[in-house]
């Protein structure tokens, strides 16, 4: 549990899926959400763990109660140093952590775990619901629990999947609620792919909590995180029908995001960082900023930014969302483009423009060889940068085993690679793959250099 806490707290509060009463045995009022940091100071002690106290800052009063005096000497004596700044997975939870490597720290958390333990009586409809700090600050915000007997439905609202970071389909929770502890039926998430490389990590992830409608329903979210630059979230529902589809971004009260574009959303995070949210261009999706709930604490509420997506959509269905650090490491974002052009296979990508040049993402929904644009293979997931003159620069690919590009092949290898990542140096193209696997880069490519 420390090791988990020490993860999530690296870049500023952690998340609080499910619930949160604020009880302690402690001191009663240190019961926000920074506060859930506060065992690492025993941590530190016991375990002379100078990351963990680097994380919680400063001795707890519960370290004193449960180690007394030499307990306060051991931390004291401990050297802090900061936690390394890697992404990580924690399979029993279903807790995945995107963190940036360089630059103010930035980390997006993933829940794509059960709803709760037991019967999930303090859980909530949060499946694979995204939660992002940034130098410090909560920016993509859970929205806490605010009262356990309320009126109005505010414990099924705050509980509810409306009220945090997922899509919904006809204005259902993906959890059909029993009573205010209690769950009819719950979903199970099914984690399809986590891969994370040198310079990005994927996350792909699926639940049922729709199967139970008259017309069956998967959702399906991906998230790629180019690391230190941009995360692009990309929602799929599948089945069959017309159905109301959502997708909400609760941004953390003290945001104030305003529109650059008209796909566009910015909002300033510190005075070196900066948030953006980018949807592509033309896309026929309703979108609206509106105001939703925040619980800083049990018994309070206070209002936040949300940003809401809306489509009364035929099914298959997809929607993404570019979400962008902007500052000293990364580019300001232009463009995001829907991908068109002669296509072969259950296949999507987006290219998204900066002044420094494109990125282009392709996403395979089948394991065949498909064909997007200039763009073919057999990969999963494909990412390339050119720069602004066209030049390729960096190529990721998730199980796949060669790219084309206008008909000639520019990376290949004789079986499906897990992963493969390769950037153009001043020696030539490096090229990184996990232990015996191998790709090689194109000879063409070799001699442009």
């Amino acid at each position: 549990m420390l090791e988990l806490l020490c993860v999530l707290g690296r870049a500023g509060e952690p998340p609080r899926w499910g619930d949160d009463d604020g009880g302690r045995v402690f001191d009663p009022r240190r019961n926000q959400a920074q506060h859930l940091l506060d065992p690492l100071s025993t941590g530190a002690v016991l375990f002379g763990r100078g990351d963990f106290k680097n994380i919680v800052g400063g001795l707890r009063a519960e370290t004193l109660w449960l180690l007394g005096r030499r307990g306060a000497e051991k931390f004291d004596e401990t050297p802090a140093h900061a936690p390394a700044r890697t992404s990580a997975h924690f399979e029993e939870s279903g807790i995945h952590v995107m963190a940036g490597s360089q630059g103010p720290p930035q980390q997006m958390v993933i829940d794509g775990g059960p709803l709760g333990s037991g019967t999930g009586g303090h859980g909530h409809a949060d499946t694979l619901s995204l939660h992002l700090t940034v130098d410090g600050h909560e920016c993509l915000a859970d929205p806490g629990t605010f009262l356990y007997v309320a009126s109005q439905g505010e414990r099924d609202a705050f509980r509810g999947s409306a009220a945090h970071n997922v899509l919904l389909v006809d204005g259902k929770d993906h959890a059909e609620m029993g009573g205010p502890f209690s769950w009819r039926a719950r979903p199970e998430a099914r984690v399809e792919q986590w891969v994370t490389a040198e310079e990005f990590d994927l996350f792909v992830a699926s639940h049922d909590g729709y199967t139970r409608l008259p017309q069956p329903i998967t959702h399906r979210r991906w998230v790629f995180y180019l690391r230190n630059r941009f995360w692009l979230v990309r929602d799929v529902v599948v089945g069959s029908g017309t159905h109301d589809v959502e997708i909400n971004w609760h941004l953390a009260p003290g945001l104030q995001p305003s529109a650059t574009t008209a796909n566009v959303l910015r909002a300033e995070v510190s005075a070196r960082s900066a948030l953006a949210f980018v949807a592509p261009d033309g896309h026929d999706w309703e979108q609206s900023l509106e105001s939703g709930w925040y619980s800083p604490a049990y018994g309070k509420k206070i209002q936040s930014p949300l940003l809401r997506f809306r489509r009364h959509a035929q099914l298959p269905a997809e929607f993404a969302t570019m979400i962008c650090v902007t500052g000293a490491l990364a580019e300001a974002p232009e463009s995001l483009l829907r991908m068109k052009g002669p296509a072969k296979g259950d296949v999507s990508g987006y290219e998204y423009a900066t002044a420094q040049g494109s990125h282009v993402l392709i996403f395979s929904d089948s394991d065949c060889v498909w064909k997007l644009g200039s763009w073919a293979s057999d990969a999963k997931m494909f990412y390339c940068q050119r720069a602004r003159d066209g030049a390729l620069q960096h190529f990721a690919l998730v199980q796949g085993s060669f790219v084309e590009h206008d008909g000639h092949k520019i990376l290949f290898a004789e079986r499906r690679v897990t992963r493969c990542e390769a950037w153009q140096e001043a020696g030539g193209w490096r090229v990184s793959c996990p232990a015996g696997e191998s790709v090689r880069v194109a000879e063409q490519l070799e001699k442009a250099h």
